[in-house]
């Protein structure tokens, strides 16, 4: 079975490119593991294609949160003649805030919510 996880962060916008009628979308996400001194940061090359691809261009931008279900796959790079590991992407979840927005989230406060409160709390 090939079956890949990741759940990370957009470390630059979506990309969306078309070839041979076929529109496909790159981006990387970074992925965290580990704690402490031992925390290591992955990034990992992902690509989606048609309308998953696009819904991934529309509702996610750098920074955003995401999770991604696909599969590995490795190619070899023509110019540099390495292997790299890609993952093919066939379903996202927004995590935490995924609004289904681009842009920056704000919040407003009003002067009842900064005022502290003095009851007790019943459990």
């Amino acid at each position: 079975m090939n079956k890949v996880i990741l759940l990370g962060n957009l470390t630059e916008d979506p990309e969306v490119k078309t070839h041979r009628d076929n529109s496909f979308t790159i981006f990387c996400v970074a992925v965290q593991d580990g704690y402490g001194d031992k925390k290591k940061t992955y990034f990992m090359d992902c690509i989606a294609s048609g309308k998953t691809g696009e819904n991934i261009a529309k509702f996610f931008e750098k920074g955003k949160p995401i999770l991604v279900e696909g599969k590995l796959y490795t190619r070899k790079n023509e110019v540099t003649n390495f292997k790299e590991n890609k993952i093919s992407i066939y379903s996202f979840s927004f995590i935490n805030g995924g609004d289904g927005k681009k842009g920056k989230k704000t919040t407003t406060k009003s002067k009842k919510d900064e005022e502290p409160v003095d009851e007790e709390c019943p459990f």
